[in-house]
């Protein structure tokens, strides 16, 4: 090779160098620099979540769109059920502190990789949605990707990638992630419900060939206990089985709305029974409360009793609103502290009840799908409502005679008849116990000896020792 040809390799090569090296700077720049937004700035600009008036999440294949109407937030694919207030203003909380911590400038080829392609072909790597609308004009559209994995490993992300339906420039990394955002639309309705104020009327109507009976119970006030009505004759109210009536369906919980072909498939309309209620608002409403279908096991042929009746797990409820609360009665000048009282509880609550009311409105006809613990109250038999009354039997009154002049009367056990011979006991009490005194015989000295008697006398001896005895011979002097 000729240094010609050497040097023009060499000059080659240096351009390609300074080409890529370039490039490398011009791309760089392109991440680090070239966003719309800066660190720091809020993602939702100038726009006012007051202003709102419809909110649509996305996940997967499921949509939830709340609307506002009338001051009130529904869910659409709900049939307009109310939405759950804690739901939506957690969104808004969230999107309220979604400011940018990173920003990345990258085409839109890169987008899966952040997972903020909406046509990825996996569904799991799909961002999640939230279209913001004010009217009929669409405002943004944040499109919510995987977290940020710093240096740290999996599962210690540094916030959550974004971008917006309004900003091209790049991708965002915003310190709140979105965890718990969900787009299925049964999570955004509240599962609870708020009907009656106080029961005082309960009126149960069986259907002709029903496996209940029909009764009513009924009380003055919220403060009294339920009475039986047409009662058995002789029998009273069983306050303990009616003390569930006084709370039914203050509020319940719910498990499922269902449509009218689910609830045909599933409850037993043989059973079906209507249930007027009036609180003590005055408002009356018609409870339609259907049991669900249950299998019943068969009698075996070795069985000597029938096999026990299995009751339903649920119930289907739906309502409807005959009238609304009342205007409250002034009581009487005579009326009692309790009756007063309630009169301006009942005042003082009717603004709330008239609202309550209004949001009632949107529940009529819906069906609940309700565990039977809650409809438990009202499936007893009438005779469980009822007791035999505790008989009282009255006698005539006993004539006491008047006590004459009052006489010590002797004790046997405490004063016992005196033992012949003894002393006997005093009248009013017991008898002196006598004092135990040892006595011995007396002793007899005898007389001090005089000098005679103190002489020794020898000493007496048989004929048979003196015999047996030698002479001992004296010693010579």
């Amino acid at each position: 090779m000729s240094r010609k040809q050497l040097l023009i390799l060499w000059i080659l090569t240096l351009v390609a160098g300074l080409v890529v090296f370039k490039t490398k700077n011009d791309k760089d720049d392109k991440i680090t620099v070239s966003t719309k937004l800066e660190i720091g700035a809020k993602t939702l600009g100038d726009i006012d979540l007051g202003n709102i008036t419809e909110v649509v999440v996305t996940a997967g294949d499921d949509t939830t769109t709340a609307a506002l109407k009338d001051n009130r937030w529904f869910v659409s694919e709900e049939g307009n059920f109310p939405v759950n207030l804690q739901t939506l203003s957690g969104i808004f909380d969230d999107l309220q502190k979604a400011n940018v911590i990173q920003a990345t400038s990258v085409e839109k080829d890169y987008y899966d990789r952040f997972h903020l392609d909406p046509d990825d072909e996996k569904t799991d790597n799909r961002p999640k949605t939230i279209t913001l609308k004010s009217g009929e004009d669409t405002l943004i559209t944040y499109y919510i990707g995987k977290r940020n994995e710093t240096k740290g490993g999996r599962g210690s992300g540094g916030g959550r990638y974004i971008r917006l339906s309004n900003d091209d420039s790049g991708v965002y990394v915003i310190k709140e992630g979105f965890d718990n955002l969900q787009a299925k639309p049964e999570d955004w309705i509240t599962k609870s419900l708020t009907l009656l104020d106080s029961p005082i009327k309960v009126e149960v109507k069986a259907k002709e060939g029903a496996s209940y009976e029909s009764w009513t119970v009924s009380r003055p006030t919220a403060v009294d206990d339920f009475t039986l009505e047409d009662g058995t004759a002789g029998w009273e109210t069983n306050s303990t089985e009616t003390m569930a009536l006084k709370n039914f369906f203050t509020q319940v919980n719910f498990t499922d709305l269902l449509n009218e072909q689910e609830v045909k498939d599933l409850v037993n309309e043989n059973d079906q029974r209507e249930v007027n209620i009036t609180d003590s608002s005055g408002a009356k409403y018609l409870f339609t409360i259907t049991p669900e279908k249950v299998e019943q096991p068969e009698k075996k042929p070795d069985d000597k009793a029938p096999p026990a009746k299995v009751e339903p797990s649920n119930f289907v409820v739906s309502f409807k609103i005959l009238n609304g609360p009342t205007e409250p009665q002034k009581p009487a000048e005579d009326a009692t502290v309790q009756q007063q009282a309630e009169y301006q509880a009942r005042v003082a609550n009717r603004d709330k009840l008239i609202k309550n009311m209004e949001l009632q409105k949107t529940l009529e006809g819906r069906n609940f799908k309700i565990a039977a613990t809650h409809i438990k109250a009202i499936n007893k038999r009438k005779q469980q409502l009822e007791k035999a009354k505790k008989v009282s039997v009255t006698t005539n009154p006993v004539k006491v005679p008047t006590p004459g002049p009052v006489t010590d009367t002797p004790n046997p056990l405490l004063n016992p008849p005196p033992i012949p011979g003894s002393t006997p006991a005093p009248e009013n009490g017991k008898p002196p116990r006598k004092r135990i005194e040892a006595v011995t015989p007396p002793i007899a000295i005898p007389p001090r000896p005089g000098k005679k008697e103190k002489e020794v006398k020898p000493v007496e001896t048989t004929e048979k020792t003196d015999a047996a005895k030698k002479e001992t011979p004296k010693k010579s002097e």
